[in-house]
């Protein structure tokens, strides 16, 4: 009985409270329809203001991308995804929105910028004049690449070829290049590969003229040091110079920079050697792992080794060799699995079979020494 009378007494309250509610919103909810009834068109202009207020409010808000220079600023709308320059000096904007304007201001004063239509597509590229902060040439190739040397890659879709500072084509190119985009001018030429469905194509260099330098068959070109250039087939690597044409033809097993601009570490045929630009050999040998030699000479009580005049060398994990160190010379080729002296000029050597050998300072074998003979 009691249980019934609370439940009772909670449904009264809640009635109470409902009401109560109801007539502190009732005011509003009758000045609103009443808004509404009366005054639609009123309604629908706040409501479209506020859409539109916040819309923009979106929009011009930026944030300083970076400095062309003390003057010119470029600065991104990160909601609309844009990009404009202004003259912090004038406080004036000197550029339309931008898609984007790249950073990597090099030796030319025009950078590369690109512009897209008000539906996003059809992106095409210009450039940009970072002493004016104005746009040299406007947004017209679908495809560009760096300004260097006063040049730049470009194509408009019917003509490609290098453009000047105007944007007229002085150089234009026979072929359909896929790689416009990154193609930079150095000391004249420049890595570029052709598109052609009817013949198998690779990486070659072009000249200024547009002319190849390297015929476009290479799996892989590289920009080096000393204005050479790394070039790889599929299994072999050479080294070709702006000035001297081919240093080394396409036949050693690897290329590489070797401290800095120095010269070239070169692999060839299991030898490693030091080259300049020109080709010559300025360190006949270059060794992966070096260990002096010492033996045990006759007659010797104690266990004190000897020091010799030859250094263990190798040029990969496997195999190692014997270098005379006062002579500068290889007396044994890096050709075996291991090497340790056996007196002062014979040497033991083992092969990638197990056999070990005995071996002189001329690379003589005198005997096997690990065979069974029956």
């Amino acid at each position: 009985m009691k249980n019934s009378q609370i439940l009772a007494e909670i449904k009264e309250s809640a009635k109470t409270l409902f009401s109560a509610i109801i007539t502190l919103i009732s005011p509003l909810i009758n000045a609103v329809a009443t808004l509404i009834k009366y005054s639609w068109k009123l309604t629908r202009l706040v409501i479209i203001v506020g859409v539109v207020a916040l819309i923009v409010a979106m929009c011009v808000s930026r944030s300083t991308y970076h400095k062309i220079s003390s003057r010119y600023y470029v600065y991104k709308y990160d909601v609309v995804d844009r990009y404009r320059v202004k003259d912090m000096q004038n406080d004036k904007w000197v550029t339309g929105y931008l898609t984007s304007v790249e950073k990597n201001f090099g030796c030319d004063s025009l950078v590369r910028i690109s512009k897209k239509d008000i539906f996003g597509n059809n992106k095409r590229y210009g450039y940009l004049d970072v002493r004016s902060g104005t746009i040299a040439i406007e947004p017209q190739f679908c495809a560009a690449g760096v300004f260097s040397e006063g040049l730049a890659a470009a194509s408009n879709g019917e003509e490609r070829g290098f453009i000047d500072t105007t944007g007229k084509f002085v150089v234009k190119f026979n072929e359909k290049l896929t790689d416009i985009g990154n193609m930079v001018l150095n000391n004249g030429h420049t890595i570029a590969h052709p598109f052609n469905l009817d013949k198998q194509t690779g990486y070659g260099v072009v000249n200024t003229k547009g002319e190849w330098m390297i015929e476009p068959i290479y799996e892989k070109i590289v920009r080096s040091t000393q204005n050479c250039y790394i070039v790889s087939t599929e299994f072999r690597e050479g080294l070709w110079s702006v000035e001297k044409g081919w240093i080394i033809e396409p036949e050693c097993i690897s290329i590489e920079p070797y401290n800095c601009d120095e010269g070239f570490s070169v692999l060839c045929e299991n030898r490693y050697y030091i080259i300049d630009a020109d080709g010559n050999i300025i360190n006949p040998f270059v060794f992966s792992y070096t260990e002096m030699l010492t033996y045990q000479a006759a007659g010797d009580n104690s266990e004190i080794s000897r020091a010799s005049d030859y250094m263990l060398f190798g040029l990969d994990e496997k195999c190692v060799g014997v270098y005379n160190i006062r002579t500068n010379k290889v007396v044994i080729p890096a050709k075996y699995t291991y090497i340790y002296m056996a007196s002062k000029d014979i040497f033991v050597v083992q092969d990638g079979m197990g056999i070990e050998y005995l071996v002189d300072k001329n690379s003589n074998v005198i005997k096997p020494i690990n065979v069974n003979v029956n």
